[in-house]
């Protein structure tokens, strides 16, 4: 993980967030449910202790029914690479935007809660500099990532 920060050290908090921001995001929920995300919302897991805090996230604004409210949800990490990563956002990254009193786990440089449609940007961007198909969007990786752990069991 410090070899990520030192990396990314020249391009500023943005570049840094980004990072961590666009595997959360893709690796696991859709936009509005990561955009929603608060530090708070991670807690240990007493099936995985090594992963500490960041075992179980409490997902407060999970797809609705129709007429119904955003139904909650609880995510298991599955992989320790990721409890790593977001620890490394949340500990050494996310303190130098200086809002420690906000609650949103992805902020924006002026400390507001990052949008959906910034998640959205973000990821069109990346796709466009790695030459990939304009059809793919976030929640293709969702689905990626759900048939490949359904794949490994």
């Amino acid at each position: 993980m410090q070899r990520r920060i030192s990396l990314c050290a020249g391009r500023g908090c943005g570049q840094q967030h980004e990072n961590g921001d666009q595997r959360c995001a893709h690796d696991h929920f859709g936009r509005t449910e990561t955009s929603k995300l608060d530090v708070t919302d991670w807690y240990r897991s007493p099936e995985a202790p090594e992963l500490g805090r960041f075992g179980k996230l409490e997902v407060r604004w999970g797809k609705a029914s129709r007429g119904s409210p955003p139904r909650r949800r609880t995510v298991c990490t599955v992989m320790p690479w990721a409890a790593e990563a977001v620890q490394d956002y949340v500990v050494s990254i996310r303190p130098r935007y200086g809002f420690a009193g906000r609650p949103a786990l992805w902020l924006t440089e002026r400390g507001g809660r990052l949008r959906p449609r910034q998640i959205e940007e973000r990821f069109a961007a990346y796709r466009e500099a790695l030459r990939l198909p304009g059809e793919l969007v976030p929640h293709c990786l969702r689905a990626c990532l759900i048939f490949c752990v359904r794949g490994c069991r």
